[in-house]
Order: C-alpha cells, then structure tokens, then sequence
C-alpha cells in the first residue's frame, strides 16, 4: 500500500511539476535521484559523468513532465526509462562504445523498483524482456518515454517503417504474452 501511495505520490509531483512548480521539482529530485543516478551508473560506470547525465534527465523531467501519463506506467517506470534513454543517447553520440543493452541491463532497472511492482507489472517486465532489444527498446521510448515514431527513427539512425514494425510487432507479441 505503501508502494501504491510512493507512485500517486510521484504522479501527482509530475502533474506539479508540468505546471512549473519548482518546490515540487525538488521534491521529485530529492524522492528519485538516487535510483535514476543507479540505473545511469550500470549504463555508464563513470560517476562524474553519469551524474552530468541526471541532470540531463531532469531537464527531460522538467520539460516533458507534462506527457506522463499515469495510466500508461508507474511514476517511477517512466522516470528510468527517460534515464536509460538519456544514457542511450549519450553512448550512441559515439562519445563511449556503445553498449547493447541486454536483457539483464533492461531487467536491473525494473528489479530496483521490483518491490513496487504489482503482479501485472512484474508480467509486463518478463513479457518485455522476452522480445528482441530493437522491439523492446523501441516501444519503451515511445510508450514510456514519450517520442514519437519519427524520433525514434531520427535517434536511432533506422527508417521509420523499420520503427514502425518493430512497435507493431513487439505490441503484438507483448499481447499474446500478456494473455498467457
């Protein structure tokens, strides 16, 4: 219950701060940069610069606060996945070797805040980490982090039918998944 109360709790912090309350921004910082800094640090094992990258997320925080939706993911879901993708972005400027994220890079994340998770969201998280990495990393930036199809194409260097495809065909075996 404590866990249901954390999440309305970020939620309505979110909803605050897309309205520009910075007394709610700090909050939100104080409540949730110590796992957004562990999910950076397991992409990027350098400290002063996976610290450089959380202020980047809650840039991304500030500005897109608006397009949480709390009927599509935990608070706290959506939050990582901003910082992930944030951590993608940078390895993929060429700046680090980019890194495949594996399952088990995916799966961390969600483990960390596993004892929030209720059962239906535990069953999204192993129907996720069963599709392919460009299926699975693909409909967690556009249903989770908020891009659209055409930036995900221009982000991942793909053709937009190929994004396209993979959201189509990763939805679907997530709904098969899902049913089980």
């Amino acid at each position: 219950m404590a866990m249901q109360n954390d999440n309305q709790q970020l939620s309505r912090s979110l909803s605050r701060v897309s309205l520009g309350d910075r007394a709610e921004f700090e909050k939100l910082y104080r409540a949730t940069s110590p796992r957004l800094l562990s999910i950076l640090l397991r992409m990027i094992p350098d400290r002063n610069l996976s610290e450089d990258l959380l202020q980047e997320v809650y840039i991304k925080v500030w500005h897109r606060a608006g397009s949480y939706r709390a009927d599509h993911s935990q608070a706290m879901t959506w939050l990582g996945s901003i910082a992930r993708y944030t951590a993608i972005d940078y390895l993929r400027k060429g700046q680090r070797q980019v890194e495949t994220v594996t399952n088990e890079a995916v799966a961390e994340p969600l483990s960390e805040v596993g004892a929030e998770l209720d059962s239906d969201q535990l069953q999204l998280s192993r129907c996720l980490n069963r599709l392919n990495i460009e299926q699975r990393e693909a409909i967690v930036a556009a249903y989770l982090g908020g891009y659209t199809h055409q930036e995900l194409s221009v982000k991942t260097n793909n053709p937009l039918g190929t994004i396209k495809s993979w959201i189509r065909r990763g939805l679907s075996s997530l709904k098969e998944c899902l049913s089980q």
